[in-house]
């Protein structure tokens, strides 16, 4: 017993130093690995993937951990997982071979082959006999060549002889410039509806205080009420009370008046509302159920 105790002690001595010289997050941190590892090659990736989780918790930075997690990762097919953790690992350790063939496998399984060529070619530099890697890159290869001669044919599609994009910009042109102006006398009867309009608002800042009035954020709801109209008023009613009330409210033309921005964007805000065809039907029948109802309220009592 004492000469195989003897025995031991001449051998073992170099590795209980070694561990004797661990801190006890280091214990936990190997231990968790040492399990992490059982579990991978056992096919448990979930556990795996726990395992080195409390490890790395221990130690974030340790590029070995990543590394393995991403590839327990990959297998329990959470790819962007496996993508983050093999990144994490090459900025942790820029020499580690490894690390990039795990970046280069989890790019490969999102079909991003460009990247994933470059995270082959990067391996190859560390290792330059490493035959994952220049499998890796050959399947990278075929499928970039693939997309593009995919892409030929498309490219090809849609372009168009140079003299026919010159034809259809001078049509466009002609177009342009042969459609029917207004005419004056409708121009001016537009303008006066929009002056009109202005007057029956009264001042910018009577417009100010009734849009940012105490909780006008739920008065603003109905955009009726931010237009100043009634819930049956005509599309064109309410483009000549928006141009009106935006011509009033302008912060250019109100840059001495406080909140006056604020006014302006819920008058656009109003508008955009009532130019959605179905928000402005929602809008119109709530009010007219609402209408209905508190007709009803009354006639009851």
């Amino acid at each position: 017993e004492n000469a195989a105790t003897k025995r031991s002690t001449m051998t073992d001595p170099p590795v209980a130093a070694e561990e004797s010289q661990k801190e006890e997050w280091q214990v936990q941190r190997d231990a968790n690995k040492s399990l992490g590892d059982q579990a991978f090659r056992c096919g448990n990736f979930g556990e795996a993937i726990s395992h080195y989780s409390q490890a790395l918790a221990l130690d974030p930075t340790h590029h070995v951990l990543l590394s393995n997690r991403s590839a327990a990762h990959l297998k329990n097919g959470e790819k962007s997982k496996a993508l983050h953790d093999a990144q994490a690992c090459v900025d942790a350790n820029a020499k580690f071979a490894k690390g990039y063939s795990r970046l280069a496998a989890a790019l490969q399984s999102l079909g991003r082959w460009g990247p994933a060529k470059d995270a082959y070619e990067k391996v190859l530099e560390l290792d330059e006999n490493n035959a994952v890697a220049k499998k890796g890159l050959d399947d990278c290869m075929v499928h970039l060549q693939k997309e593009e001669e995919k892409k030929e044919p498309e490219t090809a599609k849609h372009e168009e002889p140079e003299k026919d994009l010159l034809d259809d910009f001078f049509d466009q042109v002609e177009t342009a410039t042969t459609k029917a102006k207004p005419k004056p006398s409708e121009q001016q009867a537009s303008n006066n509806i929009i002056k009109d309009q202005k007057t029956d608002l009264g001042t910018a800042e009577s417009q100010i205080a009734r849009l940012l009035a105490p909780n006008h954020k739920w008065r603003n709801l109905n955009p009726f009420f931010v237009l100043d109209l009634t819930w049956t008023a005509s599309d064109e009613d309410i483009s000549k009370r928006y141009k009106a009330l935006s011509l009033l409210l302008h912060p250019d033309k109100c840059a001495s008046l406080e909140n006056a921005k604020e006014a302006y964007d819920e008058v656009q805000r109003a508008k955009l509302q009532l130019d959605d065809e179905n928000k402005n039907r929602h809008v119109r029948q709530l009010i007219e159920q609402g209408n209905k109802q508190g007709k009803q309220k009354w006639q009851a009592e």
